[in-house]
């Protein structure tokens, strides 16, 4: 469906998502007030009249769903359905989705993701929140579009990792193979293999850097590469994919960057000591909280390298 000559703004539905949270069963009443506010969004456009129905659905991981059924005129004036799917991956936990045109997308811990039955109109568009990694089927005329709450991956065909978070502050784009265009605030930057953009979502400014593609390893085939990053920003993401509350008792230990690989074979306990290669750490388990605490007055802005 194109967007434009319907007057129909995909973001209305990415709001109705995000507003319908992550909480199992959805409130039948949530899901009324979202049409609601979409409904007044939509009087007076040229795309007729705007039905939304709601279904709740398991999947075989108890997984929550919610279809999303929206009819719109088609351009020969007649009513067509697209079903839009919404699927959460619980914290500790990561899925692969198979997309209607074959593309085959990763979801990690704690992601959410709306997708359609079937691609209509010149774009197949997705709407994410979390991290994804993505093997997109090619159509030259067709363009496959990922949205984020701040930046849009527009591509025809290729492999590529999105990371976007709300709680990270920033959405991370990593290239493996093919070309992507990304689009935030104003500006639009075309990636090639092997370069990483980071987009702030405070400012909207854009940071590029590399990578090393042909040997690129990501979360989706077993390992966890950290680079430059901060212990708050590895913690943060360790407790997505373990599903464990891990608290940083010390802000000297705030101050320590890792160059860091892990596998996923390894246990929470292993990768955390790991962290503490320097012995500067005591990490203790207190009713299911993992706290870290500083063993000693350390050295600040250090950067460590560890090698698994």
């Amino acid at each position: 469906m194109d967007n434009k000559r319907n007057g129909f703004n995909d973001g209305h539905l990415f709001r109705i998502w995000t507003d319908a949270g992550n909480e199992a069963p959805l409130p039948e009443e949530q899901i009324r007030n979202a049409y609601r506010r979409t409904e007044r969004r939509m009087a007076g456009s040229s795309a007729g009249k705007f039905l939304l129905t709601c279904t709740k659905i398991a999947a075989s991981l108890f997984i929550p769903a919610v279809l999303l059924s929206v009819w719109a005129l088609s351009g020969k004036g007649q009513a067509t359905e697209v079903t839009w799917t919404q699927v959460y991956v619980p914290k500790g936990e990561n899925k692969e989705i198979v997309l209607p045109d074959s593309s085959h997308i990763w979801l990690n811990s704690d992601s959410y993701m709306v997708y359609p039955d079937r691609f209509s109109g010149d774009e197949r568009k997705v709407f994410l929140c979390g991290e994804a990694f993505a093997d997109i089927s090619h159509d030259s005329s067709r363009p496959f579009v990922m949205e984020t709450q701040c930046a849009d991956v527009k591509v025809f065909g290729t492999r590529f990792n999105v990371k976007s978070y709300a709680d990270d502050g920033y959405t991370e784009t990593r290239l493996v193979e093919g070309s992507v265009a990304v689009s935030f605030g104003s500006r639009e930057i075309t990636m090639k293999p092997g370069e990483q953009l980071t987009v702030d979502h405070s400012t909207m400014s854009g940071s590029l850097g590399t990578f090393d593609a042909n040997g690129y390893h990501s979360w989706h085939d077993g390992t966890y590469l950290f680079k430059d990053n901060t212990l708050e920003e590895i913690i943060r993401y360790l407790e997505r994919i373990f599903d464990k509350r891990i608290l940083i008792c010390d802000s000297s230990l705030l101050d320590n960057r890792y160059f860091v690989v892990f596998s996923s074979s390894m246990t929470i306990g292993e990768m955390l000591s790991a962290l503490d290669i320097k012995s500067e750490m005591r990490i203790e388990n207190k009713g299911g909280v993992i706290e870290l605490h500083a063993r000693c007055i350390q050295q600040t802005n250090q950067t460590i390298l560890i090698t698994q």
